[in-house]
């Protein structure tokens, strides 16, 4: 994919009858960080153990029985709740003691598989969540039901994931030209996103397609009127208007189509994704004004893609009606084992524990966190991380325009007014319930946002050069120190001293492998970042 610099500076040649400098970076771009999602997420599907990713037992189920045609069963609420189901599955497919390992000081040595192919029943409390996430993630569980196929699996959803990230990549460094949005879609990319990704989970596929959904909203509202020839007669003859003006309309029509892409996950995954993606087309709303709004139009083909979006968002509210994904939480049957603790207090006594405990733990468990939402990152990873997100917002805060600042600002008071409206709601039924990757796949369009709003020239071209090569540094570092210390944790316990080589458990593949296909994906990712993407802002 050949791609023209579309920025209003670039459109105007050195010279008369010059032509627009032209880049070739969109297909490497992709290429290169497909690669690098794609191993940093297998990484994750590595070195885990079943179970060692947030629900994943229930969603192995689920994945299962979708794949081989058992779309809905034998609805239930017997597990916390939950509007699930009743499955047919091999007693191969997952170990029986799955969770054995939260227990304090306990690794993933504890669990126990039976080789046995018989057929089981299980009650999955996610047996009534959207097909479409499953199928192909259960597809290797059907040939192979055993911890072989859920790691299949896994890789099949890293797969899926980094496709969506690093079409968000090559959106921001190719087609959008910024350097800074680059930052932002990798810095989205948390290593708790790419854990999910690498997970059997549909709430990794959400993240992915958040992050692409919000980056094809800013490089849409960012797009330059197209260059007016009447203007620079001197400069711009016909045909180079021409070829201008449909070089830009068709990357317009590229980055409309893949916001219809992943409008339609959102809409379709999890039951909270029409929620994001209405809360963010009401937020780009206040992005763009009238005229920009007709020089989108006008490029037309949009009835098409307006299409996907009305069939996902018709195709998801069907679904979730009609396999009763509405009736979650129901106070007629409150869970006493998990909410007992919680009935006695006050709505001022849950107010306060959600700004000295809830906020911190949905902080850190957006940059960080593995296993059952229970094994954090220490203080110091998540300040690193923390701190390239600080800047990108800072910036956008001092330099940008008003109404970028306010959308900045409204889309993280929406996400902790929501999540803690949410968390109040069903404290008194099962305890806290709400974590962060329920609302990544829209908070990561407070940095997205922020980094397409900085002004150009706002920051000197060197400073901006020195923070983009050490925030690529800082998150590398992140990501490896978590993956080392997530392994640690699974292969030696919780409290053990630092050795991802080694361990009472270890995974299937080795401990090599997965720290390899983690410094390869890394390495793709700089090379991209710092080498390939030839686009200063």
């Amino acid at each position: 994919m050949t791609t023209t610099d579309l920025r209003p500076e670039r459109l105007r040649p050195s010279k008369p009858g010059a032509k627009p400098r032209k880049t070739t970076t969109g297909r490497r771009t992709w290429l290169l960080t497909f690669a690098g999602f794609f191993l940093t997420a297998t990484a994750w599907a590595l070195a885990l153990p079943v179970e060692g990713n947030t629900d994943e037992i229930a969603h192995v189920e689920r994945a299962y029985a979708v794949a081989t045609g058992q779309w809905l069963g034998h609805q239930s609420h017997a597990i916390y709740n939950r509007p699930g189901a009743m499955f047919t599955v091999p007693e191969s497919l997952v170990p029986w003691n799955g969770e054995c390992m939260f227990h304090p000081s306990v690794d993933a040595s504890c669990q126990r598989w039976t080789g046995a192919a018989k057929p089981v029943t299980a009650n999955s409390w996610t047996g009534r969540y959207s097909p479409l996430y499953y199928l192909p993630v259960g597809l290797p569980m059907r040939w192979w039901p055993n911890e072989t196929g859920v790691i299949a699996g896994r890789v099949v959803s890293a797969a899926m994931n980094a496709a969506l990230l690093a079409t968000a990549a090559t959106l921001a460094a190719a087609l959008a030209g910024s350097r800074l949005l680059l930052l932002a879609v990798l810095a989205a990319a948390t290593p708790s996103a790419l854990n999910l990704a690498g997970a059997v989970n549909p709430n990794g596929l959400e993240i992915s397609a958040g992050i692409l959904f919000w980056t094809c909203v800013v490089v849409l509202l960012s797009r330059p009127d197209q260059p007016d020839q009447a203007d620079q007669p001197d400069q711009l003859d016909k045909t180079d208007h021409a070829d201008q003006t449909e070089a830009l309309n068709r990357q317009t029509r590229h980055a409309a189509t893949w916001a219809a892409i992943a409008g339609f996950i959102l809409l379709t995954t999890r039951t909270l994704g029409p929620v994001w993606c209405a809360a963010t087309l009401a937020l780009a709303a206040v992005l763009t004004n009238r005229e920009h709004l007709r020089s989108l139009r006008s490029i037309g083909g949009w009835r098409p893609r307006l299409a996907v979006l009305t069939i996902g968002a018709i195709g998801g509210l069907a679904w979730n009606l009609a396999s009763g994904n509405f009736e979650y939480y129901k106070v007629s049957t409150v869970d006493a084992d998990r909410g007992h603790h919680f009935i006695g207090a006050t709505l001022l006594e849950n107010i306060t524990a959600v700004f000295n405990v809830r906020i911190d733990e949905w902080l850190r468990g957006t940059i960080a966190v593995a296993g059952q939402y229970d094994y954090f990152a220490p203080a110091w990873l998540v300040l690193l991380w923390s701190s390239v997100i600080a800047v990108l917002v800072g910036l956008a805060m001092l330099t940008a325009p008003r109404r970028s600042r306010l959308v900045v600002t409204a889309i993280g008071v929406t996400t902790l007014l929501l999540t803690t409206a949410l968390d109040l709601k069903y404290v008194q039924v099962l305890g806290w319930t709400q974590v962060s990757r329920y609302f990544m796949p829209f908070v990561a369009g407070m940095w997205i946002v922020a980094a397409s709003s900085v002004p150009r020239g706002a920051i000197p071209a060197e400073a901006e050069q020195r923070f983009l090569r050490t925030s690529f540094v800082v998150m590398a570092v992140c990501h490896l120190s978590w993956l080392a210390l997530a392994m640690n944790r699974f292969q030696n316990g919780p409290f053990a001293p630092l050795d991802p080589f080694a361990g009472a458990w270890t995974p299937s593949v080795g401990t090599v492998a997965p720290l390899t296909a983690l410094a390869a994906g890394i390495g793709c990712m700089l090379w991209m970042s710092t080498t390939t993407v030839q686009c200063p802002r």
